[in-house]
């Protein structure tokens, strides 16, 4: 039997029996099916029910424009996994009305509304879960793909933050960051007519500017300067802010100066913007994207003081930074590491609106590994940069970052002595090798990275000797690694913590430290100026803990009667604990739980008033 004569398009009387009532798109759609010699037929719901159609046969289509939920057709047809399509999916097949027509529809098991974003694959940034899962649906039913993950193959990247990880992997890789209205825009306009949501007319519409809502601050510059930079910022997208004011302690505010001087350097600092030189924002101007901090830091690596949890031996040692802006995203490696294969549900129908059959064969994703990223800690200046220009001269293909702070990419940590530093801790939590300075001489010597197995700190290390932090983190950190590489994830991935601190009273610099640790480990971390809004109550309940600043017997006042309310409610919920928690967890190793930990060592809440 010829495969026409087996496909069947059933079109559904939405507007009552006549067909002359029906709309113009589905009497269009019918027409094409029809004079391509296909089985179409108008029914009523009634009938159609009868038919029993199962999910397994893919030789029917059930074509209706009605795919609101509360549609009782559509509801019903959806939850007996029928397969449904919108007359748009026909119509784009159809050169009288698309002016540029595919020749198939899509063979999936889910409804289908239109092919408007067909052969895309599209990933977000920074969305809230529940505007992220809006976009997800709208995506598929517009025959797009959706992935949680940044692949070699991903089409688009929506995002309303530049500054994210995966915003910053896209950009390295020419990818495109959209404005999250090109999603609604292809939902509420072109697919109806017939647009492809790929067109250059359309992405370079709602394409993000350069500096998308960036607040760049400036200090120390003259008049011509810092009117050059306000035109080419405000130009492209940014806020030129004269002012460094409280509130702007925000991941999208940047300090832009010569030299570290001066009041608003003191202040970006303690309220953790990053300060970079004035020549990054010409330089990303040049090439047309931001580019990464890196290279332009104003400074180097800053000091606290060791910190003393219960009089117990110090869990972070005086090597400390001040916290990173840039919110780690969710998912956000730089590309996603699992030798994922996607399903293969974008394949052609068989019963296609052409009478030339033809299966399109998806290609396997080429997954890109991480590139090794390494850091240095412990080192004399002169010896880290010899030791770096080695590196970047020896062996190839490694990113070497002279970073105050640890992101999530780290691998390769090369310590000169075994020490509980913000670094340190926040390696392990990133799943990094924490290493000998041997390990990287030999690999120089060798130009190539080695295993990295016999050069850990750890090794060797016994339990009897493990009466200071540095040696039990050392083992710990063998611990960690092995674990989360077996688990093939990151310390803290899916965890969101939410920062409480006064900082009208309190020294936030171990508190900020604390939250460092935690992005590097794929944590998300939430500042209260973010559950202002109608979704408050939404993001209060997906937040795991709450971190406030606690010490035993220390008394703390707070001005704030809104963060005392916060401090309650979380405390209530037994999601309240103390930054050390943390710092003990790391030091304790994979055996035991969080949860343990919490329960050994409560936050009093007493002691707040």
């Amino acid at each position: 039997m010829d495969i026409k004569d087996r496909s069947r398009f059933y079109f559904l009387l939405e507007n009552g029996e006549n067909v002359n009532n029906q709309s113009k798109r589905m009497k269009q759609a019918f027409d094409f099916v029809n004079h391509q010699n296909y089985h179409a037929e108008w029914i009523n719901f009634d009938c159609l029910k009868m038919k029993n159609l199962s999910p397994k046969d893919i030789s029917y289509r059930i074509v209706m424009e009605n795919f609101i939920n509360s549609n009782s057709p559509f509801e019903y047809l959806r939850n007996k996994e029928s397969r449904i399509i919108n007359p748009l999916v026909i119509n784009y097949c159809y050169r009288n009305v698309c002016s540029q027509p595919f020749t198939n529809i899509p063979m999936r098991s889910w409804p289908i509304f239109s092919q408007c974003m067909r052969g895309l694959e599209i990933t977000s940034s920074q969305l809230s879960p529940t505007k992220q899962n809006q976009i997800k649906n709208k995506i598929e039913m517009m025959s797009g793909k959706y992935h949680c993950h940044l692949h070699a193959t991903t089409s688009f990247l929506v995002t309303d933050s530049i500054l994210s990880q995966k915003s910053l992997s896209a950009l390295e890789n020419n990818i495109p960051i959209m404005n999250i209205e090109w999603i609604e825009m292809c939902w509420s306009k072109y697919q109806y007519e017939y647009r492809r949501a790929g067109e250059m007319n359309i992405v370079s519409k709602y394409r993000l500017p350069i500096f998308h809502k960036l607040n760049i601050v400036v200090s120390g510059l003259s008049m011509k300067e810092r009117e050059e930079i306000k035109n080419l910022v405000e130009i492209n997208g940014g806020n030129y802010r004269p002012s460094l004011m409280v509130k702007s302690n925000q991941k999208n505010t940047i300090l832009l100066l010569h030299s570290s001087k001066g009041e608003k350097y003191k202040y970006a600092k303690r309220m953790n913007v990053p300060c970079v030189r004035v020549q990054w924002i010409y330089d990303s101007f040049e090439t047309g994207h931001i580019l990464p901090f890196d290279q332009y830091h104003i400074d180097t690596e800053s000091k606290i003081d060791k910190i003393d949890v219960d009089n117990d031996d110090a869990l972070v040692d005086s090597e400390q930074s001040s916290t990173s802006t840039d919110n780690d995203d969710e998912n956000s490696e730089e590309f996603n590491s699992k030798n994922e294969i996607p399903n293969n549900d974008d394949e052609v129908d068989e019963y296609e609106c052409n009478s030339n059959i033809q299966d399109e064969n998806e290609k396997e994703w080429e997954i890109i590994e991480p590139i090794p990223t390494i850091m240095f800690s412990g080192f004399e200046k002169e010896e880290k940069l010899r030791l770096s220009r080695l590196c970047s001269e020896k062996i190839p293909e490694v990113i070497i970052k002279n970073d105050s702070i640890v992101t999530g990419e780290l691998t390769h940590l090369i310590l000169a002595e075994p020490h509980g530093t913000e670094k340190v801790y926040a390696a392990i939590a990133a799943a990094a090798f924490i290493l000998k300075p041997n390990y990287i001489k030999d690999s120089i010597e060798k130009q190539t990275l080695l295993t990295e197995k016999e050069y850990q700190w750890g090794n060797g290390i016994h339990d009897e000797k493990l009466g200071t932090c540095g040696p039990k983190l050392m083992k710990s950190a063998i611990e960690w690694n092995n674990y989360l590489r077996k688990n093939k994830q990151s310390m803290f991935h899916g965890y969101k913590f939410l920062l409480l601190f006064d900082d009208t009273k309190f020294d936030l610099t171990l508190l900020m430290s604390c939250a460092n640790i935690l992005r590097a480990g794929g944590a998300k971390i939430i500042h209260l100026d973010e559950l202002n809004g109608d979704e408050n109550k939404e993001l209060l309940e997906q937040i795991d803990y709450a971190i406030v600043e606690w010490r035993i017997g220390k008394k703390l006042t707070i001005n704030q009667r809104s963060l005392f309310d916060y401090i309650e409610y979380f405390d209530q919920n037994e999601r309240l604990i103390s930054d050390t928690i943390i710092y003990r967890y790391i030091l304790e190793g994979p055996d035991i739980s969080l949860n343990d930990l919490i329960t050994k060592y409560p936050v009093d809440i007493n002691d707040f008033s």
